[in-house]
Parts: structure tokens; C-alpha cells; sequence
């Protein structure tokens, strides 16, 4: 028998460990307006029941129906499922080709069908490098994917697409993975290392171009006063850079982490 829309956002919120003054927090209402929602004395608005769902990542039309269901876990599969083809772009050398396809991708996802209920988190764009960097193109608002719910309210969050093998196992090429700045980094975490350099590159055409930061990805493995050790795999290797050589870096968060499929 299905709950009601009250027990599911009773359950969803206790799962989470938020309290219904949490939620009022968040939404800007009263803790008496929560309690009443999961009574199931008062529904909430059209608003408020679709702001509510993204807070506690729930697809908004099961909700209604009494069916506790992520719209985060809906919406990134099916992000990696769009994007799964798109490496073969890269392996074209049409790489700003393979971006227009990511944007066009991503942009179908968020805005269409019962995905468009995920709450939205910007997308960054990598392109894995011959040497030992990655390339991250600091472009916020190139597009936008699924927000997990543990990152909201995180603004500087954000999601990219590993590739190459630097991070493998723990991540395969073309992976989705989320990287929350606000995070500090422990050792044996897997980080992003944005550096001072950067890179332009070109089109097949060779007429449009992109500027990106060159990256670094990889495991935390030790630092000193002055340096900072990266780990990366296949060849395992560790990279020692000067402190001076980074401007940021970034705990690299797995999906699995961040919220219960």
C-alpha cells in the first residue's frame, strides 16, 4: 500500500538526520508548516512541495504518489548514460566537438521529464592530458548536473567527468564524480589540484579555442611545510609539486557517498 505524502517526507527527512526545524530553515517557513505537511493536515504549496523534494531528494510525482524514489539517483544515471558514447569525440582530437555534444546532453537531462525535479549543480568540464596532468575547464556556467543532496546549499560544489586512468579503480574513465571545496581534504582522499598553469587548445577547426587550468588528480598522500604528494595510478607515480604551484585543492567525492540509491 503506497504512504502518503506526509509519511514519505517523514521518512525521507528522519533517513537524512534533519529536523523539521531544519527543513523550515532551509525553505524559509515555519516548523508548525512541516509538521502539519507530514501529518498530512495542511499540503504544502506547489513551491514549497517542489522545494521541499529537492532538500530531501525526492522525484516530486512519487512523492505525491507515496513512493520514496531520488530524483539525484534517477537523474545521474541516466547523465551517464547520455554521456557514455561521447569519449569517442575525444578520441578524434574533436574535442570542443565532443563538449557541444556534453552541453547538449546534459541540458536534455535537467530540463525535461521528472529529471528536471533534481536540484542542479554546475558541471565542469576535463579533458585527461598525455603527460601528468588532467585539464579542467573552469567554465561554471557551461552546463549543469544532478545535485546530490548532501551538496546542497554547498554553492562551490561541483560536478565533473574523469578521464583518462589516472584515478583508476577507484574511478573509470568517463565516470561522473563531484568535488566539494568546502570539504577538507584527508589523506588517502582522492583530490583535484588546480594549479597556476594553464593551456589553450583548439577545435578540429582550429578556429575556436579554450583556455583551461591544468589540473592535477589523484590520491593525498603526504605534505610538508612546502609540498604537496599526489599519487596517481597506472603507472602508479607520485607527484611532489611546491605549495606555490597550486592555487586550490578539492576533495573528490564518490556519488555512493553523498546520497542512499
Amino acid at each position: 500500500m503506497a504512504q502518503t505524502l506526509g509519511s514519505v517526507l517523514r521518512e525521507r527527512r528522519k533517513s537524512r538526520g534533519l529536523t523539521q526545524q531544519a527543513i523550515a530553515a532551509s525553505l524559509g517557513v515555519t516548523r508548525a508548516a512541516v509538521g502539519q505537511w507530514e501529518a498530512g493536515t495542511h499540503e504544502p504549496s506547489t513551491d514549497n512541495l517542489i522545494a521541499v523534494c529537492r532538500l530531501l531528494d525526492l522525484d516530486v510525482s512519487r512523492a505525491v504518489e507515496g513512493e520514496i524514489s531520488g530524483a539525484f539517483a534517477d537523474a545521474f544515471h541516466e547523465v551517464q548514460r547520455r554521456l557514455a558514447p561521447v569519449k569517442e569525440n575525444f578520441e578524434r582530437n574533436d574535442t570542443i566537438g565532443a563538449f557541444d555534444l556534453i552541453k547538449k546532453e546534459l541540458e536534455n537531462v535537467v530540463s525535461n521529464g521528472p529529471l528536471a525535479d533534481a536540484a542542479k549543480i554546475p558541471f565542469f568540464l576535463t579533458q585527461a592530458a598525455d603527460e601528468d596532468f588532467d585539464f579542467l575547464i573552469i567554465q561554471p556556467n557551461f552546463a549543469e548536473a544532478p545535485r546530490p543532496s548532501k551538496l546542497v546549499g554547498k554553492n562551490e560544489a561541483y560536478c565533473f567527468r574523469v578521464y583518462g586512468d589516472k584515478l583508476y579503480p577507484k574511478y573509470e574513465c568517463g565516470a561522473l564524480a563531484y568535488a566539494d571545496p568546502a570539504s577538507l581534504p584527508q589523506l588517502n582522499d582522492y583530490v583535484l589540484l588546480r594549479t597556476t598553469m594553464n593551456k589553450t587548445f583548439y577545435g578540429a577547426d582550429n578556429k575556436r579555442e579554450l583556455i583551461a587550468n591544468v589540473c592535477i588528480m589523484g590520491r593525498y598522500v603526504g605534505d610538508t611545510a612546502t609540498s604537496i604528494d599526489i599519487l596517481q595510478h597506472n603507472p602508479s607515480n607520485i607527484l611532489r609539486l611546491s605549495v606555490n604551484e597550486g592555487t586550490r585543492i578539492d576533495r573528490i567525492c564518490d556519488p555512493t557517498e553523498l546520497v542512499a540509491y
